[in-house]
């Protein structure tokens, strides 16, 4: 259950990084550390279900379903067009 709730929680927290992110300079390097929690807690869940023997193929078409979730929006979110504008010499 632990496993599946962190799998669960991975692209919920993907979701509000690529709702936030660029809105503010400050905010935007703290998500910088939101996106590594997110990758670490990819790593984990599958770890803890094998430790905990709670392996199941609920547990794996989640983890599937949240991988392409989460690679699909950190795509997005590397390859769009920055939102944070640079000042120019200008202003």
């Amino acid at each position: 259950m632990l496993a599946n709730t962190i799998t669960i929680a991975c692209p919920v927290l993907t979701f509000a990084v690529m709702a936030l992110f660029g809105h503010q300079r400050a905010l935007s390097i703290a998500l910088i550390f939101t996106i590594a929690l997110i990758f670490a807690l990819d790593a984990v869940d599958g770890y803890i279900a094998r430790k905990r023997n709670k392996t199941s193929k609920l547990g794996e078409v989640l983890d599937t379903l949240a991988d392409r979730i989460e690679e699909g929006n950190m795509s997005k979110l590397t390859i769009s067009e920055p939102p944070l504008k640079q000042q120019s010499a200008n202003s």
